[in-house]
C-alpha cells in the first residue's frame, strides 16, 4: 500500500531539501534557513535535524539516535542527544513546552511534528 500511495516520489531521505513550514534545510550544502534567515547549528545537531525531519512523527529513542546519528552503541544512557535536541530548540527559537518542530515524548524520546515535504 505505501508503495502505490508514494509511487514515484523521492522519499524525504533522499530529498535535497526539506521543508517545514519556515524551516527549511539545504542537504548537500549543509544549511539550515528559518524563513529568510540562515541558522548556525554544530555538525552533529545539523544530522540530528536531518534525521528527524526525514522521519516525520516518528519517535526515537535516545538509544537509536546514538546509534543512527552519532554512529555508535550507548553503553549508558548519554545526554548527548538532549544536548544537541536543546541547541535545535535554542537556535529555532523554539520553547519545549510548546514544540512546533521537535517534541519531547516523555520516557520514550523525540519526534519531528510539523509537516514535513520535499522542497
Amino acid at each position: 500500500m505505501l508503495r502505490r500511495s508514494s509511487r514515484g516520489s523521492v522519499p524525504l531521505s533522499a530529498a535535497q531539501a526539506l521543508r517545514a513550514g519556515a524551516l527549511r534545510i539545504d542537504r548537500p550544502a549543509r544549511r539550515v534557513f528559518l524563513g529568510d534567515v540562515e541558522k548556525q547549528l554544530t555538525p552533529r545537531a545539523f544530522a540530528l535535524l536531518e534525521f528527524l525531519m526525514s522521519h516525520p512523527d516518528e519517535v526515537f529513542g535516545r538509544e537509536r539516535l546514538l546509534q543512527t546519528v552519532w554512529g555508535f552503541d550507548a553503553i549508558v544512557i548519554s545526554r548527548a542527544v538532549d544536548h544537541r535536541v536543546a541547541e535545535i530548540r535554542r537556535v529555532l527559537g523554539e520553547d519545549a513546552a510548546a514544540a512546533s518542530y521537535v517534541e519531547t515524548v516523555p520516557g520514550l524520546g523525540y519526534r519531528f511534528v510539523h509537516p514535513v515535504e520535499r522542497g
